[in-house]
């Protein structure tokens, strides 16, 4: 379990990284090329719609790997251990309820409809829009093992990460 929540970790760290990196190219670019030449160019800004909406959701994944997501535990800390066990393992599978009917179901549900019904292309980028709903399943299928590896660790006693 541990090389598989290392490598996935690798995986979404790399996806984040690059999406981000050329995020920040493409916003330098449209900015540069509207200064210099009057204006700018005509893809830049829907390019960073599309990497803006993919470096949020990998941002998500990655903050349910290292819990950093937010979180009310006030209320939990003041209990005892095993009404603390009942309150995480709640916590946990509404989450993972959440994930796989939201992000599973919903993104997958979102990504057939534009790639089989609607089919509508990005007028700049001239590519199925479909590129826009594609990173709420991947991120979901993330979240997913993360949130698992995170309910071994706390309900179950088991360490997800190292196990």
């Amino acid at each position: 379990m541990r090389k598989i929540h290392t490598v996935m970790v690798k995986i979404l760290s790399f996806l984040l990284e690059t999406s981000m990196a050329l995020l920040v190219l493409d916003v330098l670019l449209g900015v540069v090329s509207r200064y210099v030449t009057g204006k700018q160019v005509s893809w830049t800004e829907e390019l960073a719609c599309l990497l803006l909406v993919w470096s949020s959701f990998f941002g998500i994944a990655l903050a349910f790997d290292s819990r950093s997501h937010l979180g009310i535990d006030l209320i939990v800390n003041m209990m005892t251990d095993t009404p603390r066990k009942t309150a995480a393992t709640i916590a946990h599978l509404v989450t993972i309820a959440f994930t796989v009917v939201a992000f599973l179901y919903g993104g997958c549900f979102l990504l057939h409809k534009a790639m089989f019904v609607t089919r509508n292309v990005m007028p700049a980028l001239q590519i199925p829009d479909a590129v826009m709903y594609l990173p709420i399943p991947v991120s979901g299928l993330f979240i997913l093992f993360f949130e698992i590896c995170n309910y071994a660790e706390d309900v179950l006693g088991r360490k997800g990460k190292e196990a």
